[in-house]
């Protein structure tokens, strides 16, 4: 996690890019303290919402969902789940529209 701080403070324009493949190999709630530790939760629920998005059973977003909202306030909640229904639209017109 050192190197998150080092990306956040050198390059925060890539600490989403940093952050987002962290979410395989690392605990949700531990990639939220750190970003939490270094202002970046807003980077954080962007990048969870992706992640979560991207699961391919709506199983393992519902359970994604159930672990971490232990781990973030109301209004952090309420702003991942807008912007996780919009990257989940996103990512099924897409595969829409690569069937056609």
């Amino acid at each position: 996690m050192r190197q998150l701080g080092v990306v956040a403070r050198t390059e925060p324009q890539r600490a989403a890019a940093f952050l987002q493949p962290l979410f395989s190999p690392f605990a949700a709630d531990m990639l939220l303290q750190a970003c939490r530790s270094l202002g970046l939760v807003n980077v954080w629920i962007s990048c969870a919402a992706r992640y979560c998005a991207a699961r391919p059973t709506r199983d393992e977003r519902r359970n994604f969902f159930g672990y971490i909202r232990w781990h973030v306030d109301d209004a952090e909640y309420t702003l991942l789940t807008e912007r996780h229904a919009a990257e989940w639209h996103r990512l099924r017109a897409g595969r829409a529209s690569e069937t056609k």
